[in-house]
């Protein structure tokens, strides 16, 4: 399922089960273990704030945009992009999913 299709059929998004997030962060830098699948992935600062902001309850996009407003400096003009960007590739790797409000 492409991010756009999910987006249009859920408009939320969530961390599936209830794995605790195991990481380390390092200035620019964020290593994290998902315990679920046994993976290890290379992170972005704002990609940790988005998985430690959404929990197992549905989180909306636009509320994951103002958290990366609030938190760091970001292209008002490109955040949508930005975070749908962001969502995408933490769904790849399977660290969130698609849901329903």
């Amino acid at each position: 399922m492409s991010l756009s299709t999910a987006s249009e059929h859920a408009g939320a998004w969530r961390r599936p089960g209830p794995a605790v997030l195991l990481y380390r962060q390092w200035q620019d830098e964020v290593v994290l273990f998902n315990e679920v699948s046994g993976a290890t992935h290379l992170l972005t600062p704002e990609a940790l704030v988005v998985l430690q902001h959404m929990g197992a309850a549905p989180t909306p996009e636009s509320s994951l945009a103002a958290i990366l407003r609030e938190r760091f400096e970001v292209d008002d003009a490109t955040l949508a992009h930005d975070v749908a960007d962001l969502l995408e590739q933490l769904s790849c790797l399977n660290l969130i999913e698609p849901c329903l409000l």
